[in-house]
């Protein structure tokens, strides 16, 4: 998120938000359009989901891509189009293998991590591309900020095998509260922005036109973040970088922007872009608890914490809306991030090798 001065970063307030409330408003839209989805329930199980053309027959799992195929869990009956599994570890992320008719199987994974101090930490591994490549899993993370990491996270990210962390947060935030890393993890600071573009007087002035104020938030990361997105780019085609996590505050506005491109450069579906995008907001009630305390100055004015929802959310639209207006102005993300020679052809070329299967 790019409202460093609402984010104070610190334990969230008392208050949790009403899941009713906060599922209620269209701007906390959760899109998926994955065939296969891994997730867990409210009982901490975890929950396959399927709607393809094809049914697995088969499922195994594990908590790495190397043990997912090597403990048979259950066999499926297709017509529930899901299978709960009971009694895995809630403090590690879990592959699943589904295993389909004819024998081809597909690796999905939960795309949000467990870690006791980030909430919106998400693999973008996965995704289908247009030409039927895959996203590698573990390769590549995007989040929030990692200044609450506990000593039990930062040891959950050596075993990822994490190399590489990219800070997209302007300066005041990364000094008022610096990642928290293993000696292992290589850190490195990209910001998008020196300052925060939105100051008090814009949320004061136009409080109830906050969508417009985030569009041109979006639009202004994208002119004036173009050069370091390039950059981060030629960082990530090289393979000893690898894996590696980019993050801003909340893991929405600038390092949305950031998976945005990568997705796109891969040949992701738009759609599907616009889906990860949205995923955000499964984190809607952590964000309102951690800033309501802040936006609670802000009542003598006459704003309600309703009147902050479009600076919490993720909604689809404006993604599908900044994206067009990327096509509009640079045609493709080649020739954004290419246009000016910051970044090659060949190096996109390589961020597809690293990163698809």
């Amino acid at each position: 998120m790019m409202l460093g001065w609402l984010l104070k970063l610190e334990k969230p307030a008392a208050y949790k938000a009403n899941s009713a409330e906060v599922a209620s408003d269209v701007m906390f839209e959760v899109r998926r359009r994955e065939i296969y989805v891994v997730r867990r329930n409210t009982d901490g199980n975890l929950v396959v989901h399927w709607n393809g053309p094809q049914d697995p027959v088969m499922l195994y799992t594990g908590d790495s891509l190397e043990t997912a195929d090597l403990q048979v869990t259950t066999d499926v009956e297709p017509e529930h189009h899901k299978v709960t599994i009971i009694g895995v570890d809630g403090a590690r992320r879990h592959f699943v293998t589904l295993v389909l008719r004819g024998g081809d199987k597909i690796v999905v994974g939960e795309r949000i991590l467990p870690l006791e101090g980030a909430h919106n930490f998400r693999d973008l591994g996965g995704y289908e591309t247009v030409d039927g490549r895959r996203v590698k899993w573990g390769k590549l993370y995007r989040s929030d900020h990692l200044g609450g990491l506990t000593r039990t996270d930062q040891r959950y990210l050596e075993t990822l095998g994490i190399r590489q962390v990219y800070d997209l947060r302007t300066f005041a935030e990364v000094n008022r509260n610096p990642d928290l890393l293993p000696s292992s993890v290589r850190y490195a600071h990209f910001p998008i922005f020196a300052d925060d573009p939105i100051d008090k007087s814009a949320i004061l002035l136009r409080r109830n036109h906050l969508h417009s104020v985030m569009f041109d938030m979006y639009r202004t990361g994208l002119d004036k973040g173009r050069e370091t997105y390039a950059r981060l780019f030629g960082q990530l085609a090289e393979y000893k970088n690898m894996p590696a996590v980019f993050h801003c505050s909340a893991g929405k506005d600038r390092a949305g922007l950031m998976s945005a491109l990568v997705l796109l450069a891969l040949d992701v579906q738009i759609e599907t872009v616009i889906d990860d995008y949205s995923l955000t907001n499964l984190c809607a009630e952590h964000l309102i608890s951690s800033t309501r305390k802040e936006i609670a100055r802000y009542k003598p004015f006459g704003l309600t914490i309703k009147h902050f929802y479009p600076l919490l959310a993720a909604p689809p639209k404006l993604m599908r809306k900044t994206l067009q207006y990327l096509t509009d102005k640079y045609d493709t993300v080649e020739n954004y991030l290419c246009g000016k020679g910051w970044l090659t052809k060949g190096q996109i070329e390589q961020l597809r090798d690293n990163l698809l299967e």
